[in-house]
């Protein structure tokens, strides 16, 4: 008869029946248990009970812990309607326990911060600087508090993204954008493009899905190349579905700039002696080279194939676009100058500490000489609708000094993974990371929100995965 290693493990009076009849009374009584609660509509205690096993589980696998991640940054809607706490907040406390438990898990303790986290820190020290200052101090909590869980959920993704590959992690958000983007565009689809569809995500997702897409069009296999293109033709569709005139904008151009890199690094491989490079290596450089003029085409192909189904698509985009080519700024174009305007004012007149972080939204109250009317409602949902200038307004100088450094610093990992990965697997990666940091960086410059509300899970997810490339290829 053949022994089982369990066997070898149970003691030699091990008693099977009474074993049995203990998993029996507890399975049993388990049922009973959660059949009470059903039916005294105890929901909540219900739900917990039943998705204990699968919380478990994702806690103990860093695979499942990134993925619902991941997944949570397609969702930004809040827990309970009015507060600010979000479905990722959730997803984002489970990551961190799984980092923790992957960490105590370990015999050896890590003996450095990984790269960015002194950026983080000294973001935290200015903030916490600014808000003792602050005309109103209490309200420096909140963002303290939000820019904190910002860096622990950088902290957890890039501890887990040593066990988990970036690239896998890229590719779910890739394939996660694709199927995101096609409920985006039905609507748009459907209403014959008189209806602005966002979905369930920040509208900047589709611009960086763009950016990712582009990338990986570029740098695919040859049998795979076509599913990318597809995939980034759906996302661009999307993208236009929003009718987002500055995301569009940003979203071409960095995905241009993608390309002008990708082809100028395959242009500069290709001139060197070609025996240093294996003959895969040099198809799939002339294949980057050439797929730019696919990727062209396939666009063209593809607005045009819509407009002729769909002629009155076309319509309100032009009309989007046409106020940014009046003399005179209007709509939501004009509601940035002044929300611009306003804080660099108020910069100026508070240069070193600024109002205090957390008051823009309230500086009707601290400027009694202010008054948002219309703007009110972005004022408080938007601030000033500039990552750079909100910061100024809110920590004087150290504060724009600190965003700007974390957002520099990022792009110099990314660009120094990118010169590192030549001859690497995955070259891919380091295209994607690449396109990613300049887009962050010129959107700080231009309009972005990467530390605060859904965007912020955004930007903890791709520095970290920018921080852990870097180690990987330049580091190690």
């Amino acid at each position: 008869m053949t022994e089982y290693p369990l066997n070898r493990a149970l003691p030699a009076d091990f008693n099977r029946p009474a074993f049995l009849l203990y998993i029996f009374m507890t399975l049993s009584l388990l049922v009973l248990g959660l059949g009470y609660m059903l039916y005294k509509g105890k929901y909540l205690y219900l739900g917990l009970i039943l998705a204990s096993p699968i919380l478990i589980m994702i806690l103990t696998q860093p695979k499942l812990a990134v993925g619902q991640f991941i997944f949570a940054l397609f969702i930004s809607r809040s827990i309970f309607e009015g507060q600010p706490w979000l479905y990722a907040d959730l997803n984002g406390l489970i990551l961190i326990a799984a980092a923790v438990l992957d960490l105590v898990s370990e015999s050896k303790l890590p003996n450095k911060l990984p790269r960015l986290s002194f950026n983080f820190l000294f973001l935290l020290l200015v903030v916490f600087t600014a808000g003792v200052f602050s005309y109103q101090p209490e309200v420096a909590i909140r963002p303290f508090g939000r820019i904190t869980l910002q860096f622990l959920y950088f902290l957890a993704m890039y501890r887990l993204s040593g066990k988990v590959s970036v690239a896998w992690s890229l590719n779910l958000f890739f394939w996660l954008s694709i199927v995101h983007s096609i409920l985006v565009f039905i609507p748009f689809l459907a209403s014959g493009g008189t209806l602005r569809s966002y979905g369930l995500a920040p509208v900047q997702l589709a611009m960086l899905a763009l950016v990712v897409a582009t990338a990986k069009f570029l740098w695919a296999k040859k049998g795979t190349a076509w599913i990318h293109l597809i995939g980034m033709v759906v996302i661009f569709f999307a993208l236009l579905s929003a009718q987002y005139r500055s995301l569009i904008i940003m979203g071409a151009a960095m995905s241009t700039l993608v390309i002008f890199f990708s082809r100028r690094r395959a242009r500069l491989e290709l001139g060197k002696n070609s025996r240093e490079t294996d003959s895969t290596g040099i198809g799939e450089l002339i294949r980057v080279r050439k797929r730019p003029l696919y990727l062209l085409a396939g666009l063209l192909f593809s607005v045009l194939l819509a407009l002729v189904i769909y002629p009155q698509l076309l319509a309100p985009l032009l009309e989007r676009f046409e106020g940014l080519l009046s003399a005179r700024p209007s709509g939501t174009f004009l509601l940035r100058t002044v929300l611009w305007k306003m804080a660099w004012s108020q910069f100026i007149d508070n240069p070193l500490v600024g109002i205090g972080p957390g008051l823009f939204n309230q500086i009707q109250n601290v400027e009694p000489t202010i008054r948002l009317n219309i703007f009110h409602w972005y004022v408080r949902g938007l601030s000033a609708h500039n990552l750079l200038l909100h910061y100024l307004a809110e920590a004087g100088i150290l504060g724009g000094i600190a965003v700007l450094a974390m957002m520099i610093n990022q792009m110099r990992l990314s660009y120094k993974a990118w010169l590192e990965s030549v001859g690497r697997p995955n070259f891919e990666v380091s295209a994607i990371l690449l396109g990613i940091a300049a887009t962050i960086l010129i959107t700080t410059l231009t309009e972005s929100s990467w530390l605060w509300g859904q965007s912020g899970f955004i930007f903890a997810f791709f520095i970290s995965l920018i921080a852990r490339n870097h180690n990987n290829l330049v580091l190690t």
